[in-house]
């Protein structure tokens, strides 16, 4: 009974009657099948939150290091990966 179904990774599959869910924008009147399926709702959109932020963090230091090498060293990795085919 208390089985939860996705839909996708990061939602839980809807249902046209069960528990309301507040996770949902008011005028969608969502609702999932039982307790257990709304609070994974809620899990799940917190966890795709901190997937979000994590890969933002994750860009951000790349960019990051990419800005803080030398000129000389942009030069020889871009010479590298000519090389190499990758360019």
């Amino acid at each position: 009974m208390n089985e939860i179904e996705f839909e996708d990774a990061y939602a839980i599959k809807a249902t046209a009657g069960g528990v309301k869910c507040g996770n949902h924008h008011p005028e969608d009147r969502t609702y999932h099948a039982n307790v257990a399926s709304v609070r994974a709702c809620y899990q799940l959109t917190i966890q795709m939150d901190l997937d979000n932020a994590a890969e933002i963090w994750a860009e951000g230091a790349l960019v990051r290091h990419l800005e803080n090498q030398g000129w000389q060293d942009t030069l020889l990795e871009e010479q590298m990966a000519g090389q190499r085919g990758i360019w």
